[in-house]
């Protein structure tokens, strides 16, 4: 079964589209996460962004990088309202409930503050924006905190290819091997663009390089060959990543490269096959 770009983030790399980057419908989930948060009264204070490239477009994406990059092809978004030094946001602070402790009414309102701040997390996340992260990390937002479908802020952030958020997600020690409900990782994320500098910093974190999906046994090298990112692909493979691995149909990362027209990748994969068989004559 071939990779194609679905409904789902991130969906599966496609053969034939210009883009094989995961589905844009995670714009479609952050669209429906702020509505959430504005419903419940819980203000983020993110701007309108309609030529936002998470949450603009179903459609996938231009291989242009945005301009107004970070250096590695990611756009800085304007800074996010600040939230409360506590944490909290107006309307947030409501005061006990009938029968219950002022202990309890603090361990909720607690409890509420986190998830808000989890929220903040993630949509800053997506869109690169450094200072809403740092707003979201002191409102006691939790580093591997995930969307309901298993993405985290390390994931949104690679898929973007927002190196400096990446870096300080890193830094605040989120794990780059958690995957999401697709087995897709951070990595195949970030080698599905054209963001090497991205896909540096998740291998010197540890990153596996070789790890493949639940589904249907992809690897970033496979991602980043069908969308024809040969310095992605060049990079992996001087990292050590597996040309050979074939997915649950038998192929390969030089398959979807060939299909997608991507000549130099192709040779790029070809050579280091050579290189591999030789080696274990």
């Amino acid at each position: 079964m071939d990779p194609t770009v679905s409904g789902d983030f991130p969906s599966r790399p496609s053969r034939y589209a210009a883009r094989r980057r995961p589905s844009r419908s995670v714009g479609q989930a952050l669209s429906a996460l702020v509505a959430a948060v504005m419903l419940m009264g819980l203000t983020v204070g993110c701007e309108s962004r309609t030529n936002d490239p998470v949450s603009a477009t179903t459609a996938p994406p231009s291989t242009d990088a945005p301009a107004g990059d970070d250096g590695n092809g990611s756009r800085q978004n304007d800074p996010a309202e600040q939230v409360g030094g506590d944490g909290s946001t107006a309307g947030s602070d409501t005061g006990p409930v009938a029968g219950s402790t002022s202990s309890d009414a603090k361990s909720t309102r607690s409890d509420r503050d986190v998830e808000q701040a989890n929220r903040l997390l993630l949509q800053s996340a997506a869109e690169g924006n450094r200072r809403a992260l740092a707003t979201a990390f002191e409102a006691g937002a939790e580093v591997d905190a995930v969307d309901a479908q298993g993405h985290t802020a390390l994931m949104l952030a690679a898929f973007g290819g927002h190196a400096a958020v990446v870096e300080d997600l890193i830094e605040h020690g989120a794990s780059v091997g958690k995957a999401d409900l697709n087995g897709r990782t951070a990595l195949m994320m970030a080698a599905s663009g054209p963001f090497p500098g991205t896909v540096r910093q998740l291998i010197d974190a540890g990153a596996k390089l070789d790890r493949r999906d639940r589904a249907e046994g992809f690897t970033a090298l496979m991602f980043a060959a069908a969308e024809g990112n040969s310095d992605v692909v060049r990079l992996l493979l001087k990292s050590g990543a597996d040309p050979a691995i074939r997915d649950v149909d038998g192929d390969t990362a030089a398959t979807f490269a060939r299909a997608g027209g991507h000549r130099r990748v192709v040779e790029m994969l070809d050579e280091a096959l050579s290189e591999r068989d030789a080696t274990q004559r």
